[in-house]
């Protein structure tokens, strides 16, 4: 019996394995035919669920590591072994990954306690897609591509791909956090960021009108430039930006990514805070046109217009200020910002969402 595994071929007789997100083997499919002859389900931590279907042919289960049935079932993941039952190490790391993290302070600890959203092939760091193409660095403490990974746009799409739709936010902020590693002022980070993002390099006075020219006019890639735009203006995308992982006054069900980068670049001008009030004002007008106009005229049927979305371009401007006046120091400080500002645990709208809602009803595209 033999199966093939990521498309390898083990062995005589023909198996797919399928995989979910974090490269778990989920079902099996025959080679010949294509009809399911096993299928096996998880908990967030790698316990089986359920009932599994059939036999599957292979001992790599769980994040695509080898289940040892002799150990009771612990799976081996290279430099230890790892209790899917306790959701902990059995030994202790050998480094401490991230000593900032109090989740890395715990040495048995499993991919900082988020096992859905992260996977670990070595047992010492945590990678963030399954390719590993990203991974946390353990002695230099941050998010880096992996050597021989191609360069930050395709590790920015492996990234979408494996959190796409279940924490929108953290891999917009590991995205910054890799970019940030490799451009270290804003000068060099501000455009790499912005085409991955909007698909446009521009930010200051034109971090918003460009992106949105390109995507009306279909220049530059149109609706597909950038990485994980929605079906809406890119119909070949399958997988994309949502706006999971954002405190819920910042969600509308569409790419919040996307849209809080075009207000980040609008804003941001390190040091010259008069182009700053100029283009705080054209931020204001964006968001004017592109939510209220847009849903009163029906534009698009209102597509995508929300107080959510208004909200969330106001944080946008927000942090645009702080990196203008020097409160973010570096793009290396971005990350984090993001996850603090905007995360479920941040400060939401401040009641703004509330109160506009409340004053002016909800808009066309409201969730």
């Amino acid at each position: 019996m033999s199966h093939l595994f990521n498309s390898q071929r083990v062995a005589g007789v023909l198996y797919w394995l399928l995989r979910d997100h974090l490269g778990s083997t989920t079902v099996t499919a025959n080679g010949a035919n294509g009809v399911r002859e096993a299928e096996l389900w998880y908990k967030p931590w790698g316990e089986t669920r359920g009932t599994p279907f059939g036999a599957t042919p292979t001992k790599r289960r769980f994040t695509g590591q080898v289940l040892d049935e002799v150990a009771g079932g612990l799976y081996f993941y290279n430099a230890r072994y790892y209790d899917p039952a306790l959701g902990r190490f059995i030994s202790a790391d050998t480094i401490v990954p991230n000593p900032q993290n109090p989740q890395n302070l715990n040495r048995y600890s499993y991919v900082g306690n988020q096992p859905t959203a992260y996977v670990d092939p070595t047992g010492h760091a945590h990678c963030v897609d399954t390719d590993c193409a990203v991974t946390w660095h353990p002695t230099k403490h941050r998010y880096m591509i992996s050597p021989g990974a191609p360069g930050v746009r395709s590790v920015a799409k492996s990234i979408v791909a494996d959190l796409g739709g279940i924490n929108d936010l953290e891999a917009m902020a590991v995205i910054s956090d890799v970019a940030a590693g490799l451009y270290r002022t804003w000068d060099r980070f501000m455009p790499e960021m912005g085409k991955i993002f909007t698909g446009s390099p521009a930010y200051g006075t034109f971090g918003l009108i460009a992106p949105a020219l390109s995507t009306m006019l279909g220049l530059g890639g149109g609706g597909c430039a950038g990485v994980g735009r929605e079906p809406h203006d890119c119909p070949s995308n399958t997988v994309y930006f949502h706006d999971t992982g954002f405190h819920s006054n910042f969600r509308d069900r569409h790419n919040q990514p996307y849209h809080i980068w075009g207000y980040i670049a609008q804003t941001t001008t390190p040091g010259d805070t008069i182009s700053f009030e100029l283009n705080f004002t054209l931020s204001q007008w964006g968001n004017l046109i592109h939510e209220q106009v847009q849903s009163k005229l029906n534009w698009d049927s209102g597509w995508g217009t929300s107080w959510q979305d208004w909200v969330l371009s106001e944080a946008g401007v927000l942090i645009g200020y702080q990196i203008t006046y020097g409160l973010i120091t570096s793009p290396v400080e971005l990350g984090d910002t993001l996850r603090r500002d905007l995360g479920p645990l941040g400060p939401g709208s401040r009641g703004r969402l509330q109160q506009m809602e409340a004053n002016y009803g909800r808009m066309r595209g409201s969730p």
